[in-house]
This record gives structure tokens, sequence and C-alpha cells, in this order.
């Protein structure tokens, strides 16, 4: 009897244990819409996100947005009228388990302006992210200081973005 017990208690924890990292590892909702303020895109940028790899804690995802930023600061910091089209793109590491992850990842922005000139602004990404593996509410949270035009410029930045998470038929 004793050994019947101990047989049925080791395969439940094991049934359990394995229902569990499948659990964890499996994530049907890898695509996010959503809407930043701040972050990589400048002001303002409406992004696709989509989650390509998952192994145990860690996931990969790469994002593409748009902005029509209109704002920029000039040489004396003050905020000036200034049409300005931007496309973040972004690579990011997710570590973390079910439905909060820690967010590092690296993004760069071309934008350009009147001139037909295009810049670009690099950013390095820390922050947290919320999104359930079964989809529904997104958002995330993160500082993303940026070096731009090349020219070595350190500006502290950062965002605020909330969206939806989807499963799309692959």
């Amino acid at each position: 009897m004793r050994k019947l017990l101990i047989i049925l208690i080791s395969l439940f924890v094991s049934v359990n244990l394995d229902y569990s990292i499948k659990l964890f590892s499996q994530i049907d909702a890898r695509n996010t819409v959503y809407f930043e303020v701040g972050g990589i895109g400048g002001w303002y940028s409406i992004n696709y996100d989509r989650i390509f790899l998952v192994k145990n804690k860690i996931k990969l995802s790469s994002g593409i947005g748009i902005s029509l930023s209109v704002f920029q600061f000039d040489k004396e910091n003050n905020i000036k009228f200034r049409y300005s089209p931007r496309i973040p793109l972004q690579l990011n590491l997710l570590v973390g388990q079910y439905k909060h992850n820690l967010k590092l990842g690296f993004g760069t922005t071309p934008y350009w302006y009147k001139d037909q000139k295009i810049y670009l602004a690099s950013f390095f990404i820390i922050g947290y992210r919320y999104q359930k593996p079964d989809g529904g509410l997104f958002y995330n949270v993160e500082f993303s200081p940026n070096i731009y035009d090349w020219e070595f410029k350190f500006f502290p930045w950062g965002g605020i973005g909330i969206g939806y998470s989807l499963e799309i038929l692959d």
C-alpha cells in the first residue's frame, strides 16, 4: 500500500511538473500591436512585435513601428514643430516566466526631415514587459537612452506602451 501511494504521488508530481514546464514555455499569442508614448519611436509610435523564439525562460522578439513625429528640441532645448517620419526597429531579449518579463534590447530608428537626409538614432533598452502567453492586455515600461546621428551624444529617454497580444495562425 505504501509503495502504491509513493508511486501515485510521484506520478501526480511528475505530470503536474511536466504541465507547468509546458505552460511556461508555450506562448500562443506571439504577436503584439501596441501604442507607445516615448520609446524608440520618438514622441509616440504604433508598433508590431513578434516573439519568434521561446526557450524555457528566454524569449526573443523583434519589432517594427511607425511614427509621424512632429516635435523636436532645438539647440536651446525648446520644443518646435517639425514633421519627421520615423521607423523604429528593435530586437529584444525577454527573460521571465509566464507573463512578467525583464526586457533587454537594442533598437535603431531611421528618421528624416524635409531635407530628405536620413538620420539614425540608436537605443539600448531595459525595462519591464507584461504579456500573457494566451493573449490579451500588453504593456511595457522601458528606459531607452539613445545615441543619435552617430555623434555619440547620449540622451536619456524612456517609454510606456499599451496594446494587445493575439494569436495569428502561422
